[in-house]
C-alpha cells in the first residue's frame, strides 16, 4: 500500500516529543516563529480509487448470484415437466381437462391422494353461464356478439351483470358455462322463466311451446375477452344434447351428463326448424331471487375409483 507524505509544523520547545511523529528524518526548515516543519507518514493511506473498488464488487457478485438463481430455478422447472411427462400413469381426464390448455390444473394429484376413500356428496352448486353471445342464423361465418345493458358512466361504461338469452328463427344463442369445484362432475341443464323483481326486470318474452335444440359445440378454446379471436366466431356443433320445450309456467330440465372439474360446457340454442312458432327472449342475473333463467346444477360424482 501506497504512503503519502505530509508536513506538520510544532513548536520548537516541543522536539522532545517529535520522535513519536518523524520517521528519523532530519528537520526540514525552521520558521522566523520558532516552530520546525516536519515530515509525516500517515500509516495507512487509502487511495480515492480504491474507494469505489468496494460498491463495484458487491454489484458484480450480486450480478452473478442473480444469474446463478435464475438457472437454478429454469432447471428445476424442466426437471419438475419431465416427471410429469413420464411418471406412471397419467391422471383421470375429468380432473385435467380444460378447454385449450389454458387455465393450469387447481386439482392436481388430489385423485392419488383420495384414492380408496369415501367423498362426501356435497349439496348441488347452481351454476350460471358467465358468457352468452348471440349469432345472426343468416351468417355462415357465425359471427358472435354480445346484447348488453351497458350505460356511460363519468367513470366510463359500466356493464351489469344481467346475461341476454334470446332464441328465434333469425338469432341464437351462444353460453358458456364453466365447471366449478372438484369431482362435481354430474351436471343437468335447467330453464325456469325469471321473475320481475325491485330491481331486476327480466323483459321474458317467451311463446307457449316453443321447441328449442341444445347442441354442444366443439369449442378449441374457451370464451374470453382476454384471448384474442375467442369471441369472434362461433365453435361449430358437435352432438345434440336435448330439445327444450320451453314453457312460461313450467320448470324444463335434462340431465345428467359429464361435466368435467375445471373444464367449459358451451351449448347452442337453436329453434328446430320446421316447428312453428319459436321464440324465447328473456334477461338473466345470477344474483337475482328466486333464482330463474338458463342454468345447469353440478352433483358431486358417485364414481370414486
Amino acid at each position: 500500500m501506497r504512503h503519502y507524505r505530509e508536513y506538520v509544523a510544532l513548536p520548537a520547545n516541543d522536539l522532545l516529543q517529535l520522535h513519536n511523529l518523524v520517521d528519523n528524518e532530519p528537520r526540514r526548515s525552521h520558521t522566523s516563529r520558532g516552530y520546525f516543519i516536519l515530515p509525516v507518514t500517515l500509516h495507512p493511506t487509502v487511495q480515492p480509487a480504491a474507494r469505489t473498488e468496494q460498491p463495484n464488487r458487491f454489484i458484480a457478485w450480486a450480478t452473478v448470484c442473480i444469474a446463478f438463481s435464475t438457472l437454478l430455478s429454469f432447471t428445476i422447472t424442466l426437471v419438475d415437466f419431465g416427471l410429469l411427462a413420464t411418471s406412471g400413469s397419467p391422471p383421470r381426464t375429468s380432473t385435467i381437462r380444460t378447454v385449450g390448455r389454458r387455465r393450469p390444473n387447481q386439482y392436481m394429484n388430489l385423485d392419488r391422494i383420495l384414492a380408496g376413500t369415501n367423498l362426501t356428496i356435497f349439496n348441488p352448486i347452481f351454476n350460471f353461464p358467465s358468457v352468452t353471445l348471440q349469432i345472426l342464423n343468416s351468417d355462415s361465418h357465425r359471427r358472435m356478439h354480445e346484447d348488453g345493458k351497458g350505460r356511460p358512466t363519468k367513470f366510463g361504461t359500466v356493464y351489469p351483470d344481467d346475461r341476454h338469452v334470446l332464441v328465434s328463427y333469425e338469432t341464437s344463442t351462444i353460453v358458456q358455462f364453466r365447471h366449478l369445484d372438484y369431482r362435481m362432475e354430474q351436471c343437468m341443464l335447467h330453464f325456469q322463466v325469471p321473475q320481475p323483481i325491485q330491481f331486476f326486470d327480466p323483459k321474458a318474452n317467451i311463446t307457449e311451446g316453443s321447441h328449442v335444440e341444445v347442441w354442444i359445440l366443439d369449442a378449441p378454446t374457451e370464451l374470453s375477452r382476454y384471448i384474442p379471436g375467442s369471441m369472434e366466431f362461433a365453435p361449430t356443433r358437435k352432438s345434440l344434447l336435448t330439445t327444450f320445450r320451453f314453457s312460461s309456467i313450467a320448470h324444463t330440465q335434462f340431465g345428467m351428463f359429464f361435466c368435467p372439474s375445471g373444464g367449459f360446457t358451451m351449448l347452442e340454442l337453436t329453434c328446430t326448424i320446421g316447428t312453428m312458432p319459436c321464440h324465447v327472449d328473456f334477461w338473466q342475473d345470477q344474483r337475482a331471487k328466486p333464482q330463474g333463467g338458463l342454468y345447469i346444477t353440478q352433483y358431486a360424482s358417485s364414481d370414486q375409483s
